[in-house]
């Protein structure tokens, strides 16, 4: 492979220094078997047309079909052989389960990636979280510059649940540059317009026919054991397993064992169910009673760690049983990030928990369950308690379970999505829950602009705690506490300011952290009209509070509050530095993927701009963007909004810009109002003075008044400021120098033009 090597623009013969994942559901090589590997048909037409001079891969090659037909297997005994025969460069990136959107996918690739790119993407590897636009942004970029021909090997692509969607991976087969080829496993069907991608000879899908075992693959599987059994059984056996790879490694282990032979096969005739029928009835019951019973509780989790599962049901010898199903390449995998934890494929695991659920007493599932979930709920693995808790189908342990994760996920943690999809399903299955799980299950709603529901789960939470029993007074204090909340994520900040007041004055005992974030909102509402002592005072408290509850989400928040408001008071450098030390902690704390650190994200876009840093302002804004649809919070939407026009260079097709039009209708009337004048304050910059007009006009801003005739209610000063400066610059722009009538000197009459240098486009007071 020389000529290749010879044309190479970065290290090819040598690995390169590759950036690890920082995500548990990425992997970055591929898996060691420990089963001989056949080599298939398909794994040598890949592997013979991949070594090819030049390389005879299409664009885009796929390996589609349920669980159990060998794809992993094929996928990395073809990247093996590219570059450790042939010392070719390529990338390999499997995903766990994990529900995220494909930028997370494509910014984990482009790390990756990076490595065989000198110098392209300094800052890549130490870039935590996805990056909105990241396929744009980074991806091409370096795919224009790695080495040729390069090969990126992605295992379970459909586990990123986004590249499901109807053209999500279009842009994947259209714009690849020639001589890079992604080589692709799924399970399901992937979003993207297959005809189009053929027609160009840029896609070839290769199915279950194909990955399906031929009569000399499957007797070199089987090994002598088929040999001895004579050819005659190999024929029906295989019309029984239709193929399935991991059908026939479980016939050669019920081959292998001492009743197994041609006897146990023949009495199944050509009309019996297929193999996956017989798998049910006949496989399993050939295991041992040992294994067997083990399996069947092991079938209730999500998850297992061998050990606790064997002395909970008093089965020994397990961890042997389990490394020779590793070794036959079973159907049991580890989970990724989590030592001598293991999951089953999910066709084995319907299968045997359908069965436990039928042969397995529901007292003695029950208490199998419960103590699974109590062992984990003591590791706080919630994720594990909480599914532990449900297979046992006890609406009481459920509860229970919810009440103890409740506050640990929500309050500590910030897995408020997670716990806000939980709870939605157990409501909508008619679960009794606890006060403390409904409770913060209202606080987590507030964050993901599901007000209406917030409201009503608050209405019942609150009919609950005044028919408690004699700590119902203090329940309802607890209550209140939340209808604070909701009125700050519905953007009423005058309500939200005298609800927080009335709570403070009231002489019941508080909670630490419900007091907390009081204190917090009702520093952002002293924010919001540049009351700047009285933000720093509630902050001081609030944090001393969050420490005592050593609540790394709430000293976060505080910490975003307080440095706005240094931003806002114009010491830029001193609220970059609080909000970047701010990040770098929750991040370690909570993790990249964490909302909290999109919020703060928001704000520290803010800053950079303001500081001139637009490289890692756009960085920040990436981060900010991709859960803006998420969360209600206008505060650091604003931010956002704001870094991302100060930043725009007027074309309307940019990702960035479409990516605001989209998400900014779904905020309070204030958001909306807020991208109209920033927006206007943008084009006005680029000389697009007719086009300011323009908005200017769509949303009714009287530039003889300094303000919005439809904003109805109580403004904010703060947004009564931006709408009087969006005026003046508008009319700068024009060439009108007359100040709007609105807006106030310091004695209160109407400054001159000369005096108010400050109205300059390139300056934001937000």
């Amino acid at each position: 492979m020389k000529q290749h090597q010879g044309t190479m623009q970065g290290p090819a013969a040598g690995e390169p220094v590759a950036a690890r994942t920082d995500h548990d559901n990425f992997v970055d090589a591929p898996p060691d078997f420990r089963f001989p590997v056949v080599r298939t048909r398909l794994m040598a037409d890949l592997a013979g047309r991949a070594l090819q001079r030049p390389c005879g891969l299409a664009t885009v090659e796929t390996l589609l079909s349920p669980h159990g037909w060998g794809k992993t297997v094929i996928l990395a005994e073809v990247f093996r052989a590219w570059r450790r025969d042939a010392g070719l460069p390529g990338v390999w990136l499997g995903l766990g389960y994990l529900d995220d959107d494909l930028d997370t996918v494509i910014l984990q690739l482009s790390r990756q990636i990076a490595a065989w790119v000198p110098g392209m993407a300094p800052g890549l590897v130490a870039e935590r979280g996805p990056v909105y636009a990241a396929q744009d942004r980074i991806l091409w970029p370096l795919l224009e510059n790695v080495p040729r021909p390069f090969l990126i090997c992605i295992d379970n692509i459909d586990n990123c649940t986004e590249s499901l969607a109807p053209g999500a991976l279009d842009a994947l087969f259209d714009t690849t540059p020639p001589g890079v080829h992604f080589l692709l496993t799924s399970n399901r069907s992937l979003g993207y317009d297959r005809v189009e991608a053929m027609m160009r000879g840029a896609l070839r899908e290769h199915g279950m026919n194909e990955l399906a075992f031929a009569d000399a693959e499957a007797c070199e599987m089987l090994g002598r054991t088929v040999q001895a059994l004579g050819p005659e059984v190999l024929p029906a056996l295989l019309e029984r397993a239709e193929g399935w790879v991991a059908g026939l490694r479980l016939v050669a282990m019920l081959l292998d064992a001492p009743a197994g032979g041609a006897g146990m096969l023949s009495r199944f005739s050509g009309a019996a169910p297929g193999l996956r029928d017989w798998f049910d009835r006949k496989v399993l019951a050939a295991m041992p009673p040992q294994m067997h019973r083990f399996l069947l509780f092991a079938s209730l989790l999500p998850s297992f760690e061998p050990g606790q599962v064997g002395k909970v049901i008093g089965a020994g010898d397990v961890q042997k049983h389990m490394d020779s199903m590793l070794a036959q390449g079973m159907f049991i995998v580890p989970v990724a990030g989590r030592c001598n934890r293991f999951r089953m494929h999910q066709l084995l695991r319907d299968r045997l928990r359908s069965e436990a659920e039928q042969t397995v007493p529901e007292p003695e599932r029950t208490a199998f369950c419960r103590e699974m979930a109590q062992l984990a709920a003591e590791d706080w693995l919630w994720d594990e308690a909480i599914s532990a808790a449900r297979s046992s189908r006890s609406d009481s342990l459920i509860a229970q379970v919810l009440e103890r994760a409740a506050p640990s996920l929500v309050r500590d943690m910030c897995r408020m999505r997670y716990f806000v999809e939980v709870v939605d399903e157990l409501i909508a299955a008619g679960v009794p829950l606890g006060f403390e799980t409904r409770y913060w299950h209202v606080f987590a709603l507030t964050f993901y602009l599901r007000h209406a529901s917030a409201g009503r789960h608050l209405e019942q939470l609150r009919s609950m705690a005044c028919g408690g029993d004699a700590g119902g007074c203090s329940l309802v204090h607890r209550v209140e506490h939340l209808s604070v909340a909701l009125a700050f994520l519905r953007d009423d900040l005058p309500l939200a300011g005298r609800h927080a007041r009335q709570w403070l004055e009231s002489g019941h005992d508080k909670d630490p952290f419900d007091h907390a974030w009081v204190l917090s909102v009702m520093a952002a509402y002293h924010l919001t009209a540049y009351r700047f002592a009285e933000t720093r005072d509630c902050l001081w408290r609030a944090r001393a509070l969050a420490h005592e509850v050593r609540s790394p989400y709430l000293t976060g928040w505080c910490d975003l509050i307080l440095g706005a408001s240094y931003l806002y008071e114009g010491n830029v450098f001193r609220g970059r530095e609080i909000i970047d030390q701010a990040l770098a902690r929750a991040e370690q704390a909570l993790g990249a993927d964490a909302d909290l650190c999109d919020l703060i994200s928001s704000v520290a876009s803010k800053c950079a701009v303001e500081a001139g840093d637009h490289g890692k302002a756009r960085d920040l804004l990436a981060r900010a963007l991709r859960s803006m649809h998420k969360h209600g919070n206008v505060g650091t939407s604003m931010c956002a909004v704001d870094a991302a026009l100060q930043l725009w260079d007027g074309d309307e097709r940019d990702p960035v810009f479409l990516r605001l039009k989209a998400v900014v209708p779904r905020y309070s009337f204030r958001l909306r109002l807020m991208f109209s004048c920033y927006l206007i304050r943008r084009l006005v910059s680029l000389g697009r003075v007719a086009d300011a007009q323009a908005e200017a006009a769509a949303v009714g801003l009287d530039l003889a008044e300094g303000r919005v005739r439809l904003a109805g209610g109580e403004l904010l000063p703060r947004t009564r400021d931006i709408i009087a400066m969006t005026a003046i610059e508008l009319l700068l722009g024009i060439g009108d120098s007359a100040p709007p009538a609105s807006w106030p000197s310091a004695s209160g009459r109407r400054p001159s033009m000369t005096a108010a240098p400050c109205a300059r486009p390139g300056l934001n007071w937000c």
